[in-house]
């Protein structure tokens, strides 16, 4: 018995001895707190994010001095500090080992700096005019800033520090210009910038769904179907960009010269999502840029012709949006569907006179500068007072010159006139 009992002694001595040889393995892995906080000065009651960045943390806590909230958990937090003062910012994490570490950050609060951005002279619907001295200044102001830096997109200049500086727009923006301005107040070197948006020019009814990057009408959001949106049977699969533009544009639609079609047609009819809608009674004005290159000598014997017209069957389909018109109409403007007949609200010709030789309508001639072209119209009562559902342009590019190589179509808009 007792020989039985040695032996198993012995046996757990070694078990023992073996397992004190084990060792736990050596987590050699340098744990650190990584954060995102906002640098220079913040202002009081502006909110601001902080973030916790470290690597393989388990848990966070952040505590804020006169922050609200006072304290988060969230990996990412977006705080206002109640007062001004340098606060102080305690982000402690817990890493996957159990160990935990703490990092103190320092934010210099200030009273803020506010006040939106203000033009004179803007129409009742918020447009800037073009060719017009427009003054800027920050309504609203508070925070005693005494520095500025504004940017004018697309104006001149398009830089400023004054304070109310006077800005002029040359080319119309109908997706709006992007203006800011940082304001600074030297005293302490807190800041806020400010953004804004005008419309340059007159106000469109008909928009590039920016969102989709739909832009059948200034081509500056490129996707190659959307030529195809405006071509007829003489024009399919041949249009294409140009990397010219008008009115400070960067693209054009460009539609060669047809050897078989002396006038292609390019139609819009079935993109009621974007096209236009007006009311009768009020006036519009249809516009557009249109330029020529030639292979060689440029002559009088090529042009544009227009046509306005309202449709809206419920058939008609829209290929980028892939639905008809009867079920997909509400889905992109409030009215009501209504099934609206095929009526041309107006037509214009280049032409020449036949007594006097003279040209007619010669804005429509085409030429090696680009051409801008507006025509002026009242929407007629045609349903009772309902408004035109899905207005758009014909354009028929004419040619009966040997040497034209191809025109240039660019800014394709109806806007409103106001009064």
């Amino acid at each position: 018995m007792k020989k039985y009992f040695s032996i198993i002694i012995a046996a757990a001595a070694i078990a023992v001895a073996a397992s004190s040889c084990q060792k736990d393995p050596v987590d050699n892995t340098v744990y650190k707190v990584e954060y995102q906080a906002p640098t220079g000065v913040v202002g009081v009651g502006n909110e601001v994010v902080f973030a916790d960045l470290s690597l393989d943390a388990k848990s966070r806590t952040w505590t804020f001095e006169d922050g609200d909230p006072a304290t988060s958990a969230q990996s990412e937090v977006k705080v206002k500090f109640t007062s001004a003062g340098e606060k102080t910012v305690t982000l402690e994490v817990t890493f996957k080992n159990d160990k935990t570490l703490s990092e103190t950050i320092k934010v210099s609060v200030a009273d803020p700096i506010n006040g939106t951005i203000a033009a004179e002279g803007v129409t009742g619907l918020g447009c800037i005019k073009t060719d017009v001295a427009t003054k800027f200044s920050i309504a609203d102001a508070s925070g005693n800033a005494d520095k500025f830096e504004w940017t004018f997109e697309g104006g001149t200049p398009a830089t400023s520090t004054e304070a109310n500086p006077v800005v002029t727009f040359e080319n119309a923006n109908r997706l709006g210009a992007a203006i800011s301005c940082k304001m600074t107040r030297t005293t302490d070197g807190a800041s806020e910038t400010v953004n804004a948006s005008y419309i340059i020019g007159r106000y469109p009814v008909n928009r590039p769904n920016a969102e989709a990057g739909y832009d059948p009408y200034s081509f500056e959001m490129q996707k190659t179907w959307v030529c195809g949106l405006w071509t007829t049977e003489e024009a399919a699969d041949k249009l294409s960009f140009a990397d010219e533009g008008a009115e400070g544009t960067a693209h054009s639609l460009k539609v060669p010269a047809f050897a078989d079609c002396a006038y292609p047609a390019l139609v819009y009819r079935d993109n009621w999502c974007t096209n236009s809608a007006i009311e009768p009674g009020k006036k519009y004005v249809l516009s557009f840029n249109h330029k020529a290159v030639y292979n060689g000598d440029a002559d009088n014997f090529s042009g544009i012709g227009v046509v306005l017209f309202n449709f809206l069957p419920d058939w008609s389909y829209n290929p980028y949006f892939d639905t008809a018109a009867g079920s997909g109409f509400s889905n992109f403007r409030s009215e009501a569907f209504a099934d609206q007949a095929q009526i041309g609200l107006f037509e214009v010709y280049p032409g020449f006179d036949e007594e006097t030789g003279n040209l007619v309508n010669e804005h429509l001639f085409c030429s090696t500068d680009w051409k801008h072209v507006e025509i002026e119209f009242t929407c007629p009562d045609l349903y009772s007072g309902a408004p035109l559902l899905n207005t758009w342009p014909y354009l028929i590019c004419y040619n009966y010159a040997t040497n034209l190589e191809y025109i240039l179509i660019d800014e394709v808009y109806i806007s409103i006139v106001e009064e």
